[in-house]
Protein backbone atom coordinates (compact mmCIF):
# COMPACT_ATOMS: atom_id res chain seq x y z
CA UNK A 1 0.00 0.00 0.00
CA UNK A 2 2.54 2.34 0.79
CA UNK A 3 4.47 1.38 -2.16
CA UNK A 4 1.32 1.96 -4.16
CA UNK A 5 1.01 5.75 -3.03
CA UNK A 6 4.65 6.43 -3.30
CA UNK A 7 3.94 5.72 -6.96
CA UNK A 8 1.14 7.80 -7.17
CA UNK A 9 2.83 10.74 -5.50
CA UNK A 10 5.94 10.81 -7.36
CA UNK A 11 3.36 10.80 -10.89
CA UNK A 12 1.25 13.72 -9.43
CA UNK A 13 4.90 15.51 -8.47
CA UNK A 14 6.05 14.78 -12.18
CA UNK A 15 3.12 16.02 -13.93
CA UNK A 16 2.46 18.81 -11.51
CA UNK A 17 -0.65 17.89 -9.77
CA UNK A 18 -1.45 19.50 -6.67
CA UNK A 19 -1.84 17.23 -3.74
CA UNK A 20 -4.03 19.69 -1.76
CA UNK A 21 -6.94 20.04 -4.79
CA UNK A 22 -6.30 15.81 -4.99
CA UNK A 23 -7.19 15.38 -1.09
CA UNK A 24 -9.98 17.91 -1.34
CA UNK A 25 -11.21 16.38 -4.08
CA UNK A 26 -11.43 13.00 -2.51
CA UNK A 27 -12.85 14.52 0.80
CA UNK A 28 -15.65 16.35 -0.48
CA UNK A 29 -16.28 14.36 -3.74
CA UNK A 30 -18.45 11.71 -1.72
CA UNK A 31 -20.18 14.59 0.22
CA UNK A 32 -21.33 16.65 -3.21
CA UNK A 33 -22.50 13.22 -4.64
CA UNK A 34 -24.56 12.62 -1.50
CA UNK A 35 -26.39 15.64 -1.41
CA UNK A 36 -26.83 16.59 -5.38
CA UNK A 37 -28.63 12.78 -4.92
CA UNK A 38 -30.58 13.92 -1.82
CA UNK A 39 -31.73 16.85 -3.55
CA UNK A 40 -32.68 14.98 -6.57
CA UNK A 41 -34.77 12.98 -4.62
CA UNK A 42 -36.75 15.80 -2.65
CA UNK A 43 -37.10 17.82 -6.30
CA UNK A 44 -38.24 13.95 -7.56
CA UNK A 45 -35.95 14.40 -9.95
CA UNK A 46 -36.28 17.67 -11.67
CA UNK A 47 -33.85 20.15 -11.99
Amino acid sequence: MLLIMGLVGFGMKLYGYSPAATVLALVLGGMAESTFLQSLIISQGSL
